[in-house]
């Protein structure tokens, strides 16, 4: 029963430990998520800011049906060539996009960089980045003319919460590994009492084993399970010469230190009660006349 106890409280610990690290990984995976989202949703913002900022007059000529690109597509990609050309560094654009990030309670650096006829140019020259993570990539098109704009906050900031992941995985990976070794010393260990039960059952009568640390009585592909009194005194039967064993041989089993009526009438209840249990087998327990008993096999009825 405590076994049984033990090892459902090993399961629910391991389960709980899964659990756990799996909620680790997702609560990481889920605020990493969440702050690239901000991030890009503030450059987004920035654009239309500055957009709006730097509203003017544009004059394009715009043919439809000469056009490889919508006239959307066109707009945009002149806007930001105009934007471009007032602000060739992007830093008023990073600028920008550094106070939207800072109203949203991220006050962290920031870069802009655009590629454009081949040429890469980044608002903070001096900055290096491989320590950023992109946020933001937008594509403006016309023609065989594309800019490229790509907006950057530190990898630091976006893996704040790196160290919960990791803590999760390692605890995923921790309770598959125990629950692994649990599994397999269990294993081991039932293998080893199956051997040793094995090597302890004793050969009595013809086809009969006995395993005294189980309380297991086997003979001709029947069993019986003998528990308490009944067990004792089985085992010790087995465990007397010729199986013969007398009423003192039993006193080990009860506190009384000498053998009296009330004692003896114990035994024979019990004896009693170990013959019930055994009626099925080739095996019978005679009374040795105001001495003890003696366990005897029906040889005819154990023939194979």
């Amino acid at each position: 029963m405590n076994s049984n106890i033990c090892f459902v409280c090993k399961v629910f610990g391991i389960v709980f430990v899964g659990l756990l690290g799996a909620y680790f990984m997702c609560s990481g995976h889920n605020y990493e998520q969440a702050i690239l989202k901000n991030a890009k949703i503030c450059f987004e913002e920035a654009l239309q800011e500055e957009k709006k900022n730097s509203m003017t007059q544009v004059y394009i000529s715009y043919d439809a049906s000469k056009a490889t690109c919508t006239l959307d597509e066109v707009l945009t990609w002149a806007t930001m060539a105009m934007s471009i050309k007032k602000d060739s560094c992007r830093q008023g654009l990073d600028s920008i996009y550094h106070a939207k990030l800072t109203q949203a309670g991220y006050p962290v650096q920031t870069a802009i960089s655009y590629t454009w006829n081949g040429r890469t140019t980044v608002s903070k020259p001096n900055l290096d980045l491989s320590h950023m993570y992109p946020v933001g990539n937008k594509v403006y098109s016309m023609k065989h003319d594309t800019i490229r704009l790509q907006a950057y906050v530190p990898i630091a900031f976006v893996h704040t919460q790196k160290y919960k992941f990791s803590i999760g995985l390692g605890l995923l990976v921790g309770s598959i590994l125990l629950g692994f070794g649990i599994w397999w010393m269990t294993r081991k260990k039932r293998n080893m009492d199956e051997a040793a039960s094995f090597s302890q059952r004793v050969l009595i009568g013809k086809n009969c084993y006995w395993d005294s640390r189980r309380g297991i009585f086997c003979c001709a592909g029947e069993s019986v399970i003998l528990a308490g009194m009944q067990e004792k005194f089985f085992d010790q039967l087995v465990k007397s010469p010729d199986y013969v064993a007398m009423y003192q041989d039993f006193l080990v089993f009860y506190p009384e230190q000498e053998l009296t009526k009330a004692t003896i009438d114990k035994i024979q209840h019990t004896m009693q009660t170990l013959k019930k249990n055994l009626k099925a087998f080739p095996v019978v327990i005679e009374p040795i006349r105001g001495k003890g008993y003696q366990l005897c096999f029906k040889v005819e009825e154990m023939a194979e």
